[in-house]
Order: C-alpha cells, then structure tokens, then sequence
C-alpha cells in the first residue's frame, strides 16, 4: 500500500479527485458547506497579524497536502472494493 501512496502518486490521484469536483457543487448541502467553510477562514484570516497570518497559511497547506493523502487512500480503496465487488 505505501508504494501506491508515494507523493507523486498521491498528486496525480489528487489532481483526479479535484478534476471532477464540480460535481460535488452540485449538491446544495456540499456547496453550502464549501462557501461557509472558505468565507470562515477568510474571514478569521483577515483578523490575524501578519506574523499570525503566516503561521495561519502555513497550516492550510499543510491541510491541503494532508487532504491529499486522504483523497490518494480513499481512491485506492476505493477502487480495491471496486474489485472485491466484481469478485462475490
């Protein structure tokens, strides 16, 4: 499993999952969801010092490469249920 999750893996998976995205817009709850969460953290960012809004940024992308692996596992799992599916 962790050779399927090494970064230049987990950025194409990743890049897969943020291709079909729109999708999800779709669905009223996730978007409201979406918005609500990005507003939130824009507006807690507008509220921080500059020194604090650093620190702040440096934590979001660290949560976007974390999400990333997220998204790589639940892709191969996925996609390994998908064949234990086509096995019963």
């Amino acid at each position: 499993m962790e050779e399927l999750l090494n970064r230049s893996a987990v950025s194409r998976i990743s890049e897969l999952v943020e291709k079909d995205m729109h999708l999800l817009n779709k669905i009223s709850a996730f978007k409201e969801m979406d918005e609500k969460y990005f507003n939130t953290i824009e507006d807690f960012e507008n509220n921080l010092s500059e020194t604090a809004r650093q620190k702040f940024n440096a934590i979001i992308k660290l949560e976007y490469k974390i999400n990333d692996y997220y998204f790589a596992l639940a892709f191969i799992l996925g996609a390994k249920a998908g064949n234990n599916y086509k096995n019963i």
